[in-house]
């Protein structure tokens, strides 16, 4: 049996290129009014207040806590390097990406990539390029201006593949002002179903924020509550309204500047509260920034001791690290989608891209541990690995060889010139190219030259005069007497040279070991 082919039918429409079937303002769910969206962050659409709302997460970075947490993940990308490469290889790329490079480095870039970063407690950011310069003269930028996101509303506008940023105005605060596209960088984090709101963190902040100021404000009033002695006042029976209250405000001007004046027969104590549970509102708040830190940095208490805490340590980091990955993935998108296309179309370069190098730094202590376990292996790292790992500036170290016997006159030159017959031995040999056989050769050498030094003509004339000597000696003192004076007088160079040339060829062959 043959299975037949499904064949797949064209639609009844054709599909238009570049049009979305499911767009954004065909959302039934969707909260819009002429066409102006709006945002889908649920906790903004339950506060009563205006239709923009970023002020209510600008309020939030009021908190410390809030500001310290997004400054650290702010900062973790804008500390890190960049560069510009071309998207083809060629001449014509590198010069670009070289081009594109010095022209972004005379922009204060780092001031301009931490201002889009706000996007990431309010949900989006927006930044006005401001261009200088004509088409004939050539455009440049001049400044890139960071703009509050409450002045902006998106609308959908028919024929257009996504919503366009409108500029609200005191003559226009519906609809806004129409603005050219090209001159604003709009950077979205959370941009769920193509919403240009985005949503941030301010989400997930906004509620530990406010419990934690409602904590702080009965934390204060227990303070004040149980730091303070509450003075407690007596009055006497039949003591009018009247004077009641006047005398409650002086006990309350005594808790307040501290003095109390009150008419004969009053009683006033001071009663002092006993302060119990007040640890609680400590652990609250303590509670409230751990979730405030960790809903913008990733990082949880570690429990534990030793290895648990090291391990949660590393796992905080690990977390972080992949955090301001994503965030500088998130943001080069953004600025190669707009400042870095822009400037290729105005000088006609070809595409370059901006990337952040978020890669932490190799631990170069553990990678020279490593090279040492494998160079005691038998393995040797090359030079150029050895500079790629720990930078420029090293050479390979020069290995001291200890000197092979010198051969083929070679023993002249160690017993000197005074040696006529040991040059002579040495030189009639022939060297060997072998290294196995160097030695063995030398050996032979030294062992010819100590055979002709016939040792006995050279010592005839010292046994001689010794000889005469002991012979008119009369004792053996006066002969030691003697000894010193014949020596002396005898020519004793010849033997002395022969013997220091024999004893040099001994020690360049390691047979004897040079003092």
């Amino acid at each position: 049996m043959v299975a037949k082919k499904n064949k797949l039918r064209s639609p009844a429409n054709p599909v238009t290129a570049g049009a979305e079937s499911a767009p954004l303002h065909k959302d039934p769910y969707l909260m819009s009014y002429q066409g102006i969206l709006q945002s889908l962050d649920q906790v903004l659409r339950l506060l009563p207040t205006d239709s923009n709302l970023s002020h209510v997460y600008e309020d939030l970075e009021r908190d410390p806590k809030v500001f310290e947490a997004l400054q650290k993940r702010k900062l973790a990308v804008v500390n890190r390097e960049w560069q510009i490469d071309p998207v083809e290889e060629g001449a014509a790329g590198e010069a670009a990406a070289q081009a594109l490079t010095l022209e972004i480095k005379n922009l204060p870039f780092d001031r301009i990539r931490e201002s889009l970063l706000d996007a990431l407690c309010k949900g989006f950011a927006v930044s006005e390029i401001v261009f200088e310069g004509t088409a004939d003269q050539g455009v440049v930028i001049d400044r890139v201006v960071q703009r509050a996101q409450r002045r902006f509303v998106f609308k959908h506008v028919e024929g257009e593949p996504r919503p366009q940023l409108r500029l609200l105005t005191p003559s226009n605060m519906l609809e806004g002002e129409e603005l050219p596209q090209e001159k604003f960088i709009i950077h979205t984090i959370g941009a769920r179903d193509g919403n240009p709101y985005g949503i941030g963190l301010g989400r997930q902040l906004y509620w530990p924020v406010f419990f934690k100021r409602q904590a702080l404000s009965f934390w204060l009033m227990f303070a004040d509550k149980f730091g303070t002695p509450t003075p407690f006042g007596k009055y006497p029976k039949g003591t009018t309204n009247r004077d009641q209250i006047k005398f409650l405000d002086s006990l309350v001007k005594m808790a307040q500047d501290g003095a109390l004046v009150a008419e004969e027969g009053s009683s006033v104590e001071l009663l002092q509260g006993t302060a119990s549970g007040g640890g609680f509102y400590r652990e609250l708040l303590d509670y409230l920034n751990a979730e405030i830190v960790g809903t913008i940095l990733g990082e949880t208490n570690g429990q534990g001791s030793g290895g648990a805490q090291a391990a949660a340590a590393m796992d905080r980091r690990d977390v972080r690290l992949e955090l301001v990955k994503a965030d500088a993935a998130l943001l080069d998108d953004t600025i190669n989608d707009t400042i870095i296309k822009t400037l290729c179309q105005l000088r006609g370069y070809p595409p370059c891209r901006l990337t952040t190098q978020v890669d932490e730094p190799e631990d170069t202590k553990a990678i020279a541990d490593t090279y040492t376990a494998v160079f005691n292996m038998g393995f040797e790292p090359s030079l150029a690995d050895i500079k790629a790992k720990f930078g420029e500036g090293w050479e390979k170290k020069a290995v001291v060889t200890p000197p092979e016997p010198p051969i083929d006159g070679g023993f002249a030159k160690l017993a000197n010139s005074h040696n006529p017959k040991f040059s002579e031995a040495v030189t009639s040999k022939r060297a060997l190219k072998s290294a196995d056989t160097k030695d063995l050769q030398a050996q032979l050498q030294l062992a010819d030259y100590i055979d002709g030094l016939e040792l006995d003509a050279l010592s005839e004339k010292m046994a001689k005069a010794v000889t005469d000597a002991a012979a008119k000696a009369t004792t053996l003192e006066e002969l030691q007497a003697l000894i010193p004076t014949l020596l002396a007088s005898t020519d004793t160079q010849p033997l002395q040279h022969a013997l220091e040339a024999g004893y040099l060829g001994a020690a360049a062959l390691g047979t004897v070991k040079a003092s």
